[in-house]
């Protein structure tokens, strides 16, 4: 009977084959990183709590009557989607394609802004391989043809850098990082009356004006209108002050 690190690791060489064998199938094309952004999403809060007590019981004959005194504690901890957005140019079109980064081990892919990358999309889905020719596969969200482009894209792997173009813009809204703190820390975020998880967050924020409201209980309410622009970083800080004692 073979010992099981040589199954496994037999298993793990035979999966490295298959995976190499299918990326050399794919029809590859050359494309352009044009950039890439971690997103992170409030997407609820998890609730646990316990409660302990005492129940003290009397007999009177007639039944049994009884009394409880106890308390309770609950935590919650907000719960966030992550995705990896990549922007890549290949034959005439921009792509946004997005990575869901499940677990906290999970890494995007390695790549370089403004250098090539290998491109090959089936149907709505787009896989790239990063420098270490390692491939991820990731989900198409939107195609954007670029001027001049009124087909599909041709198999060719000819690519024109939006950077060689003098004053080229991209033809979609790049979201921004919106990093939020406060003092104290520990501060709930609303954001156009949106719970977003507490203090300190980073939160993507596509351009336009945002509602932001900081609370934390023993402390005036924080409000601000924030406009994001479009550029790589717009910071939030919050200075709350105690509530004056009646």
């Amino acid at each position: 009977m073979r010992p099981l690190h040589s199954v496994v690791s037999g298993l793990m060489l035979l999966s490295g084959w298959a995976s190499l064998a299918t990326a050399e199938t794919r029809n590859w094309h050359t494309g352009v990183v044009l950039d890439s952004q971690t997103v992170r999403r409030y997407v609820g809060s998890h609730v646990s709590g316990s409660e302990t007590g005492t129940l003290t019981t009397s007999d009177y004959g007639y039944g049994v009557s009884g009394t409880y005194h106890g308390e309770s504690t609950g935590t919650s901890s907000a719960i966030y989607r992550v995705d990896e957005l990549y922007y890549i140019k290949c034959d005439g079109y921009v792509y946004v394609a997005s990575q869901r980064l499940r677990w906290r081990w999970s890494k995007p892919a390695r790549l370089v802004v403004n250098k090539e990358v290998q491109v090959a999309i089936v149907k709505d889905t787009m896989y790239l391989l990063d420098e270490a020719g390692q491939e991820y596969k990731t989900s198409i969200l939107k195609r954007v043809a670029l001027p001049g482009n009124n087909s599909d894209p041709p198999p060719s792997s000819a690519v024109q850098r939006l950077s060689d173009r003098e004053g080229a813009q991209l033809p979609f809204a790049i979201a921004s990082l919106a990093p939020i703190t406060s003092d104290p820390p520990g501060c709930s975020i609303e954001i156009n009356g949106i719970f977003h998880g507490s203090t300190p967050s980073t939160i993507s924020l596509y351009p336009g004006t945002y509602a932001v409201v900081i609370r934390k209980e023993g402390f005036d309410v924080w409000s601000r209108n924030v406009k994001i622009n479009g550029g790589p970083s717009v910071s939030v800080f919050a200075e709350l002050k105690r509530e004056q004692q009646p």
